[in-house]
């Protein structure tokens, strides 16, 4: 089951750090597959990767730049939707996909 993460609450958004930071320990518990709700945070499901190698899943709505940014070959991330510019900055072998639109660097 995926663990289902939204950045916007009670109109306060969660900022990117803390996000970054809600997805690294979930991985810590074992979650590989995340929904993600977000509101514009930047650099969602490169750079996370799993200690024990597992692959990680990533379907985010609404990203900000960088999505997939540093991204890991064991890493999936789905863009349920458009998204900004420079997907996959500095990829270095995740599996991106973008059900929309890209930014002027996809």
């Amino acid at each position: 089951m995926a663990c289902k993460i939204e950045t916007l609450k009670d109109n306060n958004r969660m900022s990117t750090q803390e996000l970054l930071q809600t997805i690294n320990e979930k991985i810590q518990e074992g979650v590989t597959e995340f929904e993600i709700e977000a509101c514009g945070q930047h650099d969602i499901g490169g750079s996370s990767w799993s200690k024990d190698g597992k692959p990680l899943t990533f379907y985010i709505k609404n990203p900000g730049q960088r999505v997939g940014a540093m991204g890991t070959d064991a890493a999936t991330i789905v863009v349920e939707g458009s998204a900004p510019a420079d997907i996959g900055w500095l990829n270095a072998g995740a599996k991106i996909i973008v059900k929309g639109d890209g930014g002027d660097t996809a």
